[in-house]
């Protein structure tokens, strides 16, 4: 009987290599998504899978949103809310923002605060009360205390000391996709 000799797959092989270098190129990345034949789907798929139950696990974690402005002082092309973009602009009040807080802990775990880039120390001053605020009164009105969990989606609003010096507890996550290089920081700050 004749055996051939098995040859690994260009999807196989880029596979292989992230399980050693856990690190991806963006000509990897182009094959994954697009140049390979469409009977690999099913390893990419079942690999995405055991990586995602390996770092993330198998639960959903489930968060109420509030978004606190749609004002961006950034104008990045993929974004819906860039500064360029003729919508009509929001930020709530202050007080709005804490009483759909309290209503979302009785329900959530935790709250995702959301809203554009604005790189003022104004805007900054008033994202830091809202925090505060929320995680004094989560002790209060949360089934989880000191455990609910704040996540932030603000821009690059990390870099501000008085953000990260003040916000204890608060699980801050920033990425920027400016000039195609993805970064992510995620910040943790314990009380």
């Amino acid at each position: 009987m004749l055996t051939y000799p098995t040859h690994s797959s260009l999807t196989e092989e880029i596979i292989q290599n992230y399980q050693v270098n856990k690190a991806l190129t963006t000509a990897e990345i182009c094959h994954l998504l697009s140049h390979k034949p469409k009977e690999e789907d099913q390893l990419l798929f079942q690999t995405s899978r055991n990586l995602t139950t390996q770092y993330v696990g198998d639960m959903v974690h489930v968060r109420a949103i509030i978004e606190l402005s749609n004002i961006c002082e950034c104008d990045c092309d993929y974004c819906g809310i860039r500064k360029s973009n003729e919508i009509e602009r929001f930020s709530l009040p202050t007080d709005q923002i804490i009483q759909t807080a309290i209503d979302a802990m009785k329900m959530y775990p935790g709250l995702l605060l959301q809203s554009g880039e604005v790189k003022s120390q104004a805007y900054v001053n008033k994202l830091v009360e809202i925090v505060k605020e929320i995680k004094k009164l989560a002790l209060i009105h949360s089934p989880l205390k000191e455990n609910f969990r704040v996540i932030m989606s603000v821009g690059e609003l990390t870099q501000s000391g008085k953000l990260i010096q003040i916000i204890k507890g608060c699980w801050c996550r920033t990425l920027s996709l400016k000039n195609r290089n993805f970064k992510s920081q995620i910040i943790q700050i314990n009380s």
